[in-house]
């Protein structure tokens, strides 16, 4: 049986952080998904805490919707946070995308 060889190109593993001359391809970027996250959080919060603030104001008065109207108060104001960490999230994305364009512009300049 005769053997194999294999290049030195195939035994590398895929590496998902930038290199120098990697700028044109994509790359996992954790913060995106941590973004995508607190901002789907955020979204969802909005919803639930409408939700509960609505059962509490249609139940009645007595200790459980009075619980579940302060849950969903609290729901609500968290809300504010996670869609701001997630908008700061994905800004940081964006302003990396750019230094990683700039950089891998090329420059033309006398000096």
């Amino acid at each position: 049986m005769g053997s194999v060889e294999r290049s030195p190109q195939a035994n590398k593993t895929p590496s998902l952080h930038l290199r120098p001359g990697d700028y044109g391809r994509r790359t996992h970027n954790p913060r995106s998904s941590i973004g995508a996250a607190s901002g789907l959080a955020g979204v969802a919060a909005i919803f639930v805490g409408a939700a509960l603030c609505a059962i509490s104001w249609l139940g009645g008065n007595n200790r459980v919707t009075a619980l579940l109207g302060g849950i969903g108060v609290v729901t609500l104001l968290l809300a504010l946070p996670l869609l701001a960490f997630g908008a700061h999230c994905f800004d940081c994305v964006d302003r990396d995308a750019k230094n990683a364009s700039r950089d891998a512009a090329p420059r033309s300049g006398k000096g």
